[in-house]
């Protein structure tokens, strides 16, 4: 019986869908050795870039959902205003770096990137904006403001977001980034010090997750493979007919 001839035409779509989903699984997969826990992960950012703002619900629902089995952390490359007067780009990563030393890194760097995109986009789908979030950010960006808002000691954080070991901290975030690839760009991520090359934001998610289970069967296997060998230890210690003749030489 000859097959029609669509028919080998449809086989022949779905073939090649196939391995076009194949390959493109492939690519965005990325080994890692010797995985453990925490997954080590930076996120280079700079606060005037649109993709960095729309990619922080991503990495603050990432740090929810793993805890301490993840530590993510953003790290500063401000690069799209220099030259620029103000060079506000730097100015942002300032301000960040001197929240850090009050210990508010976190939450400074995500109620800056809400500010600044509540003024571009109020009803921005991605982001949930509290009652007196809306009433801060309807003003023109104040870094002060901010630091007050999420209860900084303001004075505290005005000296340090302009001395100079602030201003060496960022450059010296900047510069080890461009070391590591070559030209700036942003966001962009590093896994275990490896730059990951995500295609859409939830390659993130998963990325982590699977680094989670692989590093977690590596503990599993390391736990056993220690028991085994304290077990087997032990039995040759009981088992030893030198182990009993001391017994009783006792």
């Amino acid at each position: 019986m000859k097959i029609p001839s669509y028919v080998w035409i449809v086989l022949l779509i779905l073939v090649s869908f196939g391995g076009l989903y194949f390959i493109s699984n492939q690519r965005n997969k990325q080994e890692f050795e010797n995985v453990q826990l925490p997954v080590e992960v930076e996120v280079y950012v700079d606060f005037n870039c649109p993709h960095c703002a729309d990619f922080e619900p991503y990495v603050q629902q990432a740090r929810q959902k793993y805890g301490e089995k993840a530590n993510i952390e953003l790290k500063m490359l401000p690069f799209l205003t220099a030259g620029q007067n103000p060079d506000t780009s730097v100015e942002y990563a300032n301000a960040a770096i001197a929240a850090r030393k009050q210990g508010k890194f976190n939450e400074y760097t995500d109620g800056l990137f809400k500010w600044i995109t509540y003024r571009k986009t109020p009803t921005h789908p991605l982001f949930t904006f509290s009652d007196a979030e809306k009433e801060l950010f309807a003003e023109a960006i104040d870094l002060d403001a901010l630091a007050e808002f999420l209860e900084l000691d303001v004075e505290q954080f005005k000296k340090d977001r302009v001395s100079e070991e602030v201003r060496a901290e960022v450059k010296a975030e900047k510069d080890k980034a461009i070391a590591k690839m070559g030209a700036a760009s942003t966001p962009t991520i590093f896994i275990y010090g490896k730059q990951f090359k995500m295609q859409t934001f939830d390659d993130f998610d998963k990325q982590i997750a699977s680094l989670i289970e692989q590093a977690e069967a590596n503990q599993q296997e390391e736990t056993v493979t220690e028991t085994d060998t304290n077990s087997g230890t032990e039995t040759v210690l009981t088992d030893s007919p030198g182990a009993e003749n001391a017994g009783a030489a006792e």
